[in-house]
């Protein structure tokens, strides 16, 4: 990724929307639809357009555990310490300074909920998944903690951008678990990185080339979980605009019983970015050098 002589303007349709699911009482699934030079920001849901450069926006899905109220607690504490920090700190900035924006922002909210957690016994054991994106330039930059997911639609084309920090991934990939094994694994459940996580964490930090016509879904595992790939790609592929196709993308999940919540964010990527191409989009990992 390299600097850009000038700031370009990229337009983002985004629809958002969320929902407790089929057998949860309550919903610990949270997302944000950040417009940070306006500093408005969207936590339910939102269909709408942004206009934006460098860090402007801030788009985010974080799945929050630890029982009780523990989740809500730590979901929503990550997307509110998220927003604070990206406002402080990413737009207007050069590429490389919204990188570290970004990251900074995602171990920020990390921090925010350890330390709420070591105040109150009651919700000690939080934490939460966070997939969150901005973009700088003519690329997308996303940082993942956990297993939400980022995907992106080109040409017709559902690619996953984002690899799930779980023990089964992990497991598949050292070839533990095969693929067809993977299907029946019994704790699919198991991640190996949250928010909040005592000692630190450790971000998976990457960026793609972004081109007109791209689809961008951030989701939790309520959607993927019920919903198999094939389904969310016909989906995203059939010409709705980003709203209505969260609406589907919900209805899905929740006719195949949806137990857990399901959380989604589609945006539709225009303005100054190059041609739309048939090229598979690739989450290239994103190496910071020290700051002097």
């Amino acid at each position: 990724m390299t600097a850009a002589p000038t700031r370009s303007r990229i337009h983002l349709s985004v629809g958002a929307r969320t929902h407790v699911g089929c057998e949860r009482s309550n919903n610990e699934d949270r997302l944000l639809v950040g417009d940070l030079a306006a500093e408005a920001k969207y936590v339910g849901s939102f269909t709408g357009e942004l206009e934006t450069d460098n860090g402007g926006a801030l788009l985010a899905v974080c799945d929050g555990m630890g029982g009780e109220a523990g989740g809500e607690v730590a979901s929503t504490t990550a997307v509110e310490t998220l927003y604070r920090a990206g406002v402080e700190s990413l737009p207007g900035r050069t590429e490389n300074d919204v990188a570290r924006g970004l990251l900074e922002a995602v171990k920020r909210a990390s921090r925010a909920i350890e330390e709420r957690a070591a105040a109150d016994r009651q919700v000690s054991r939080m934490g939460t998944t966070a997939t969150v994106c901005t973009v700088a330039g003519d690329a997308l930059l996303v940082a993942q903690v956990g297993d939400s997911r980022a995907y992106l639609l080109r040409g017709g084309k559902l690619w996953q951008l984002t690899r799930d920090q779980t023990l089964k991934t992990l497991l598949v990939e050292r070839g533990q678990l095969t693929p067809e094994e993977a299907g029946e694994f019994q704790h699919n459940n198991i991640i190996l990185q949250a928010l909040g996580h005592k000692g630190g964490i450790d971000v998976d930090l990457g960026w793609v080339g972004l081109c007109r016509g791209d689809l961008l879904l951030l989701c939790s595992d309520g959607l993927f979980g019920c919903v198999p790939d094939p389904v969310i790609e016909t989906t995203l592929a059939s010409g709705q605009d980003p709203g209505p196709a969260c609406d589907e993308l919900i209805r899905l999940a929740l006719e195949a019983g949806a137990p857990d919540n399901v959380t989604c964010v589609v945006a539709r990527c225009d303005g100054a970015l190059p041609p739309e191409s048939s090229d598979p989009p690739t989450l290239s990992k994103l190496e910071l050098a020290p700051q002097p």
